[in-house]
């Protein structure tokens, strides 16, 4: 009998804020880099994901650069030509749950103080 399992859970901080753009066909769809701390390597490692639907217009509303966040999910490769017929790759996480940590970071502007606020209670399921 075969066997299919393909679950990730990560947890790291937002790179940057989410590309909450939708697809052309108007999908919902949030796209994301999460910062892992690997102290072996001495520096981060960077792990693409993507929400879709519900999920994506929460990570959207709610999470920016800084923001904790861990990420549940199923990994996925995917492959393309470009316009010059050369193919490229991407491995990402397609995110089935998420939950905030910590809190999220303030917007600061140059010569102000930082200041944290609290995360929003919300996790997608």
């Amino acid at each position: 009998m075969p066997i299919y399992l393909n679950n990730i859970t990560i947890g790291g901080y937002l790179v940057k804020d989410p590309d909450g753009s939708p697809t052309k066909d108007g999908l919902p769809r949030a796209k994301f880099i999460v910062a892992l701390n690997n102290p072996a390597k001495k520096k981060p490692d960077y792990i693409r994901c993507v929400a879709w639907g519900e999920r994506a217009g929460q990570i959207t509303r709610y999470t920016e650069k800084g923001q904790g966040i861990i990420v549940v999910g199923e990994l996925t490769t995917t492959t393309w030509p470009d316009k010059n017929g050369m193919n490229h790759t991407t491995t990402e996480i397609v995110v089935e749950k998420f939950n905030l940590v910590g809190d999220k970071p303030a917007r600061v502007k140059p010569g102000e103080a930082s200041v944290r606020r609290p995360t929003p209670p919300i996790s997608a399921e």
